[in-house]
């Protein structure tokens, strides 16, 4: 008896192996998925400027990596004591404007030497309304606490939509004609303006990304938004807020992309894998002890194996976890 209803999804042109590189970008959807990514070893880059919700934002996003650009000053607004970017998210915010600026550039170099070489590029959208900033009538990332004078809250149209995806896609093949672009619709429900405008968003977005791929067959979607809807279909999958999944829902999505996306030779390895994270979350009281150095040793032999296995793969990290 089959008690489910299965979403279809689209294959992709190639799967994911562990000498592939991939570019998450988007919603806090695109950091739990690009973070299991991670997690598993792979060369992951997610959100080099941040969480960003909306189409224009992500594609502001690719903008800003693609050309590896650098701030100026005027890109910056003072408020509570802290320099921001609209167009970044809070964590990149500091009291002096040459520390926010010298993290900011960081991360775009990271994220433009990983969209040239990305084999895979997910952007994630969450939500089709907007914040424009009065001043300079451009979408923001993050409003940063500023007051709501400043901005104007707005909800894109389907062409609106279609039109900012255009010029991301436009961006990344003018710099990376072979990778893989793949569209996914965040799960995660925005309640603030009630159930009804929280769909007429998400089908916004969806039509959006439908119009798009008309028009551009080599473009990817990831179901993320209908595996949630329809094979999850049960608040136990849910955080207390109801509107995020929790770690059960998060874990059923990350299996149904595996079963998509990663090779099975990569995901061969996800037992050693998942056994070492198991090893490395065990807390020592006393390293000096020769318990813990026989513990030391047996991890160190995981390792060993795996470097072997994956030589390719960067375990430094794990390593010093363990000094």
């Amino acid at each position: 008896m089959n008690l489910q209803t299965t979403v279809d999804i689209q294959q992709p042109k190639s799967r994911i192996s562990h000498l592939d590189s991939l570019l998450f970008i988007g919603s806090c959807f695109a950091e739990n998925i690009g973070n299991k990514t991670l997690a598993y070893k792979f060369k992951t880059v997610i959100n080099p400027c941040g969480i960003a919700y909306n189409p224009i934002s992500a594609t502001n996003t690719i903008a800003l990596i693609s050309k590896n650009k650098c701030l100026k000053e005027n890109d910056f607004v003072f408020n509570d004591d802290l320099w921001h970017s609209l167009h970044h998210h809070g964590r990149f915010s500091q009291q002096e404007l040459d520390k926010t600026k010298t993290l900011i550039a960081e991360e775009i170099k990271q994220g433009y030497n990983q969209i040239v070489v990305a084999s895979h590029i997910f952007l994630t959208l969450g939500t089709s309304w907007v914040f424009e900033h009065i001043a300079t009538e451009q979408v923001v990332t993050n409003c940063h606490k500023l007051p709501a004078k400043h901005f104007r809250r707005r909800k894109l149209s389907i062409q609106e939509v279609t039109n900012a995806l255009q010029t991301a896609i436009h961006q990344i093949r003018e710099l990376n004609s072979t990778a893989e672009i793949i569209f996914t619709v965040s799960p995660v429900r925005h309640l603030k303006d009630g159930l009804h405008k929280n769909q007429l968003s998400k089908a916004t977005l969806l039509l959006g990304i439908e119009k798009l791929q008309q028009v551009d067959k080599t473009i990817g979607y990831f179901p993320a938004y209908e595996i949630a809807m329809d094979e999850l279909r049960d608040y136990r999958f849910y955080a207390q807020d109801f509107t995020h999944l929790n770690e059960l829902g998060t874990n059923y999505i990350w299996e149904r992309f595996c079963e998509t996306y990663i090779k099975k030779e990569s995901q061969a390895l996800f037992p050693a894998l998942e056994k070492l994270h198991k090893a490395l979350h065990h807390r020592a009281i006393n390293k000096e002890t020769s318990a813990y150095q026989k513990f030391k040793a047996k991890v160190l032999s995981q390792i060993e194996s795996l470097e072997y296995k994956l030589p390719f793969i960067n375990f430094t990290k794990e390593k010093e976890q363990l000094n």
